[in-house]
């Protein structure tokens, strides 16, 4: 009986720390810019098994907010430029990106490009139009699947993590600063016409 609840147990224990291997993360997680400001968030893999061989995510943002302008995919997976593998995204929906990397090399070549790091998968680049804050995530919407796979395309299970954008405009009001470099200005003056006359 011992023998039968230990084994279960270790068998639980496997099996929830089994459950998600790796986790893929908008970084930084949050930053707050100014409108008209360009801003870009990189998607980050960490985890175990070290070696991602391909991936398939879908990124969504506010389009109210935040304009796509540019797309990179990181050399942890090869260079695309070498045909080192395939790759490529596209705007499926207003504020939806569906992006896609395969590596065609081998184990040793992805183990010296990924070492034991976390590695970039992808940067998106974006334009800041609205004011507000935007979620960038990763959407598991219908159609649209979250993929991180290994060398041998065997899924990887992962969490996956979003992060936002805070998209603020120009404060008008004066800072202390200003206010005291102006006032010591005029003072200034005031105090030369006084000696003058």
């Amino acid at each position: 009986m011992l023998r039968r609840m230990t084994t279960l147990l270790v068998g639980a224990v496997l099996a929830t720390g089994l459950a998600t291997a790796g986790t893929v993360f908008i970084a930084p997680a949050f930053q707050s810019v100014l409108i008209g400001t360009p801003v870009s968030v990189d998607l980050v893999y960490t985890g175990i098994p070290p070696l991602v061989g391909s991936f398939d995510l879908d990124i969504a943002w506010a389009p109210a907010i935040l304009s796509l302008t540019g797309l990179s995919f990181g050399t942890t997976l090869g260079d695309l430029g070498l045909f080192e593998g395939v790759g490529g995204g596209g705007v499926v929906a207003p504020g939806l990106l569906d992006i896609f990397e395969v590596s065609f090399l081998t184990i040793p070549e992805l183990a010296g490009l990924q070492g034991v790091g976390p590695i970039v998968l992808a940067t998106l680049f974006f334009d800041t139009i609205g004011l507000g804050v935007s979620p960038v995530s990763f959407s598991g919407a219908p159609n649209f699947e979250l993929l991180i796979s290994d060398h041998l395309g065997a899924v990887i299970p992962s969490a996956f993590d979003g992060g936002a954008v805070e998209v603020t405009a120009p404060s008008l009001v004066p800072e202390p600063g200003s206010i005291v470099l102006l006032l010591s200005g005029a003072g200034a003056l005031l105090w030369f016409r006084r000696r003058a006359a």
